[in-house]
């Protein structure tokens, strides 16, 4: 196997930097970084894994991918989060570790409200 790296063309470029723009203008100030300098959580919510989806969601117009990766929180066995934004207490610790100045509490409880959905039968288990 060659010890080439693909070179990425400028059309996929300008596509890739025109998705990145319009997620952007979505989030607005809202959209979280991914520093993990929110946790630890008092209450074990995976801040960053959650507000991810948000941005998944809200910025990439990608809602349904979203519902069903936080619809799986708690259901998934080891490999996927257990605690979802329903256990944040606004104990507002987070806040003032956030560099981007998230109004944290309120993003999660969003998020909830966004993406939770009735309980469906699984085709196993």
């Amino acid at each position: 196997m060659p010890d080439t790296i693909p070179i990425i063309t400028k059309l996929e470029k300008s596509a890739l930097n025109k998705i990145e723009e319009v997620s952007n203008e979505r989030l607005n100030l809202t959209k979280c970084e991914q520093c993990r300098s929110c946790l630890p959580c008092p209450n074990e919510v995976p801040i960053p894994e959650i507000l991810r989806l948000r941005n998944i969601s809200v910025g990439y117009g990608q809602l349904e991918f979203a519902k069903e990766r936080y619809n799986l929180i708690g259901k998934a066995g080891h490999w996927w989060e257990e605690k979802n934004s329903s256990f944040c207490q606004e104990c507002n610790k987070c806040v003032p570790k956030c560099p981007s100045k998230l109004d944290i509490p309120n993003l999660l409880k969003e998020t909830h409200n966004l993406l939770i959905e009735n309980p469906t039968k699984r085709l196993w288990g």
